[in-house]
């Protein structure tokens, strides 16, 4: 009966030997780690875009999908081979045994098996599968095999999908925990990897240390990358730049909280007509916090957002002349929400004073960039390029005049755009409504690190006159076009 192929929940499989035990060798550096608000954490090991548990590839269960995978898809199959193909947990072991088989699925399941063990095996050949089908074969796509594909109601998929890992890899959290984990848009990307010979340490002189890692005079933090939070931007940049480009897509730039999540929201609405949140947060479209491959199968019109210094871009950004939206604020006011965001995001822990020492660090690295470097290489790039498509936004400007600047932005963008839509953007896009749509719109995690307050001057209620006047100096050295326009 069909129900008795169907493995009872209660019990652990037997999987067979991997003859080969060099496949289940694996560096700690490629363990990537994913989290959940309640303390959970699963580590993984992946190969485009697919991921195993490590656990298991430690026990030597699995071979190492890192090393595999890329074997795998240069693996000989024949024209009579079949691939039932399937997400997990959806009872593909059913169809699988229509088959005369005695065997258990699992020494047919593709990525659970070394290429060898596959093609020893006698024909017909049923194999089975939870691969994406970028990971297939090459010569499944070239022979035409036979492919069968399994679906099932998602959220059946999820409950089954609890139990396994409870089973598999000891999970212990709760099905409602687990659930963050199956929800979870964003993917692990196979450009977390560390060499820890790449962390560069920053010090002041209070004790405090920041770790980095950067490429190109772009430097994020070590602890996020290691978590998995971004990708390694020693390895990720450098594929970045020669992602392809779309003559439509918009880039925003700017500086670390000079008003990035407020521009592109507004940005979203306008190319979409609507004063509609976009069911996304801005991290899915900012360009070093994503890999290349992810960026490129985003829908069109594509609106990126990105911190990073105009050499950092893609090539063909210069060559396809994109549209470009620069956002500037107050130095002395990012410097605040920079240090709160900081504290929030890699848990700095010294004062806003001891954090000033990092913010006005002359010679890099610092968390990013710095900010005259980064200033002044945009206006360079400006002055340079007078062909560019560029649109300058002043953020205390847009909370002055929100309806104003928002009809700006749309004749850049050469968008339609009455005062009906531009004040219905401007009030969905309040800092107070924007904040409250990434909490319950967006469901997003990153809600109370992106907004605080808002403000325009709140860097008075936190400067010493002794820190006002090293600011201004340092001001003063590295002087910019904007500068003038600031209240400081």
């Amino acid at each position: 009966m069909y129900s008795e192929c169907i493995p009872n929940r209660e019990k652990m499989y037997t999987f067979p030997i991997i003859n080969l035990p060099s496949e289940t060798n694996l560096s700690e550096d490629d363990i990537i780690r994913i989290h959940d608000n309640h303390g959970n954490t699963i580590e993984l090991l992946g190969s485009g875009g697919q991921y195993l548990s490590a656990s298991s590839v430690r026990s030597g269960r699995y071979p190492n999908p890192v090393t595999n995978i890329p074997r795998l898809r240069k693996m000989n199959v024949n024209e009579d081979d079949i691939f039932l193909c399937a997400y997990l947990k959806q009872e593909h072991i059913g169809p699988w045994k229509l088959r005369p088989c005695f065997c258990k699925k699992e020494s047919y399941m593709y990525e659970f098996q070394i290429p060898e063990n596959l093609q020893t095996l006698e024909p017909p050949r049923v194999f089975n599968t939870h691969v994406r089908p970028n990971n297939l074969p090459e010569q499944f796509f070239e022979k035409r095999c036979k492919t069968v594909f399994v679906q099932r109601n998602p959220k059946d998929i999820a409950v089954s999908f609890y139990y396994h890992y409870k089973d598999l890899i000891k999970f212990g959290g709760t099905f409602k925990q687990f659930m963050d984990f199956f929800l979870k848009e964003d993917e692990p990307a196979s450009e977390t990897n560390v060499s820890e010979d790449d962390v560069i340490s920053i010090h002041d002189n209070h004790g405090n240390t920041i770790e980095l890692l950067g490429s190109g005079g772009q430097y994020l933090s070590a602890s996020n990358v290691r978590s998995g939070r971004y990708p390694n931007p020693v390895t990720n940049i450098p594929r970045l730049r020669k992602m392809n480009v779309n003559e439509d897509d918009i880039f925003l730039c700017a500086y670390p909280k000079a008003g990035t999540h407020w521009t592109w929201e507004i940005m979203t609405m306008l190319m979409q007509q609507s004063a509609e949140y976009h069911p996304h947060e801005k991290e899915s479209y900012m360009y070093e916090l994503q890999i290349p491959e992810t960026l490129q199968a985003l829908e069109p019109p594509r609106v990126f957002n990105t911190h990073v210094r105009p050499n950092n871009l893609p090539e063909q950004f210069f060559e396809k002349r994109c549209k470009t939206v620069f956002v500037q604020r107050n130095p002395k006011d990012i410097s605040v929400s920079f240090y709160y965001h900081c504290k929030n995001m890699i848990q700095f822990s010294g004062t806003f004073e001891q954090f000033m020492d990092f913010f006005l660090k002359e010679d890099e690295p610092v968390l990013h960039c710095a900010w005259y470097k980064y200033t002044l290489e945009w206006e360079q790039f400006f002055r340079e390029n007078l062909d560019h498509p560029v649109h300058c936004i002043m953020y205390e400007q847009l909370q002055q005049n929100a309806v104003e600047e928002i009809k700006r932005l749309a004749t850049f963008l050469k968008t339609p755009c009455d005062d009906k839509l531009a004040n219905l953007i401007a009030e969905k896009c309040s800092f107070q409504n924007l904040k409250n749509a990434t909490l319950k719109v967006k469901k997003g995690e990153m809600s109370k690190i992106l907004f605080r307050k808002g403000m325009v001057g709140d860097w008075k209620t936190h400067f010493t006159v002794a820190l006002n006047e090293k600011f201004d100096q340092y001001l003063q050295r590295h002087p910019t076009t904007s500068m003038n326009t600031y209240d400081i």
